[in-house]
């Protein structure tokens, strides 16, 4: 299977984890009367709507960032990715019960949990494609290794969300919003990083078709 065709798939898993979050908000069977309350009532549910909203935002940027590296895939990398995928569209279930019960550990542990479940396979398909030789050859080890350190450091800020939540609501859910804000902010180390690293690979892509031709 090409690498287009997983990209194609995974699109479609992220637009309809993205659609089910949605459907964690539900108004019905009320009076004109007690509409207005009922509505200010469901603030958590839109809450935990708009994080999840911009958490699975974030992981398609970076998957889609991901495949522009990667030069071939193989059968181990097409579950690799799966698995991702599957901790990305389950997380519309603790998304919903952080939404109904926003004071409640279990739902913040869970949804951290996810989370952590969510980066860790992402970081082990970044490495597999990287040691397995499936990335294109023209990328340096140390924009791999910054890559791996970079997905895998999100997992460390959602465990220490987890261990705090034993002790604390509310700094959790300030740490499941500061990740998603980090990768959104431009930053120039990232970005730098990136686009030094496409030039790279386009440069070692024009050496190779020039060698070819002569």
């Amino acid at each position: 299977m090409n690498k287009q065709c997983i990209e194609a798939f995974s699109d479609g898993v992220f637009a309809v984890a993205i659609t089910l979050l949605v459907l964690n908000s539900k108004v019905s069977g009320l009076s004109a009367s007690e509409l207005r309350s009922r509505v200010l009532g469901q603030w958590p549910h839109l809450l935990a709507y708009v994080l999840s909203f911009v958490i699975v935002g974030v992981y398609w940027v970076a998957h889609h960032t991901l495949f522009h590296f990667v030069a071939k895939t193989n059968r181990a990398l097409l579950w690799l990715n799966n698995l991702f995928l599957m901790t990305v569209a389950f997380l519309t279930f603790p998304a919903g019960l952080l939404g109904e019960y926003p004071s409640s550990q279990v739902s913040i542990v869970l949804y951290g949990c996810t989370l952590i479940a969510a980066n860790t396979s992402a970081t082990l398909t970044w490495i597999y494609a990287s040691r397995a030789s499936l990335l294109h050859p023209g990328i340096p080890t140390a924009f791999r290794r910054f890559a791996a350190q970079l997905t895998f450091a999100a997992v460390i800020v959602y465990s220490l969300a987890v261990a705090i939540s034993f002790v604390n609501l509310v700094i959790p859910l300030l740490f499941f919003a500061a990740v998603p804000l980090f990768f959104i902010i431009p930053h120039r180390l990232v970005e730098g990083c990136v686009a030094e690293t496409l030039r790279k690979i386009s440069d070692h892509n024009a050496e190779r078709v020039h060698a070819s031709s002569e």
